[in-house]
């Protein structure tokens, strides 16, 4: 694309108007010394990290691979995972990396089967499953906690004296704690009679590990 092209031009649109329709993405590139081509990078640039209110990215699940013509390599795919974090993305945990990709497609273009044609099967499947559970929760697994402190602070600046801020931090914190645990029920509530076991359909315990 001409590098003096602008968010109006016709592909640039059409790029955009698909990334709002999809519910999901799988972005490939090839290896190129080390990293992803300049041509991919260049395509998700494109893709704004905003458009007015709306973040277009945000809560879509998203899927990685990569091909190279030498030996297997993630570097390109680890590349490709920082920028569906940053654009907030739910990238799946599964990934596909073919080395010397020249050799696994027949005369057609179709790739041969082999255990990297079946790690592609496995990432689409998860790909999808990880759409299904997440449809019509992303906007609550993407909401935060910094936003909705900020919204609120702004809505109330100047309605509150400063004698008694303290105590509504302390209310507005123990309603988002609430929101939060409301929010892990109401989750797991639709999640748990998909599960094909009673002892998978058990709420989950979290951990954290201190430094």
């Amino acid at each position: 694309m001409d590098d003096q092209a602008d968010a109006s031009h016709p592909k640039v649109r059409e790029l955009r108007d698909l990334v709002a329709w999809s519910e999901g993405m799988v972005w490939s590139s090839p290896e190129r010394h080390g990293a992803m081509t300049g041509l991919m990078k260049t395509q998700i640039d494109w893709i704004p990290l905003s458009e007015g209110a709306v973040r277009p990215t945000q809560g879509k699940t998203l899927a990685v691979m990569q091909v190279s013509g030498g030996s297997q390599s993630f570097n390109a795919v680890n590349q490709m995972r920082v920028l569906g974090r940053w654009m907030r993305m739910l990238t799946i945990p599964n990934q596909s990396s073919i080395p010397k990709a020249f050799q696994e497609f027949d005369a057609d273009g179709r790739m041969r089967s082999s255990a990297l044609y079946d790690r592609i099967v496995d990432v689409m499947e998860e790909l999808v499953k990880f759409t299904l559970l997440t449809r019509g929760r992303s906007s609550y697994l993407t909401d935060r906690y910094s936003e909705r402190k900020e919204t609120a602070d702004a809505s109330l600046r100047g309605l509150i004296c400063p004698q008694r801020r303290d105590s509504h931090q302390t209310v507005m914190e123990t309603s988002l704690a609430f929101q939060l645990n409301s929010g892990i029920r109401e989750i797991w509530n639709t999640i748990a009679p998909l599960m094909p076991s009673p002892r998978l359909a058990t709420p989950p315990g979290f951990l954290s590990l201190p430094c």
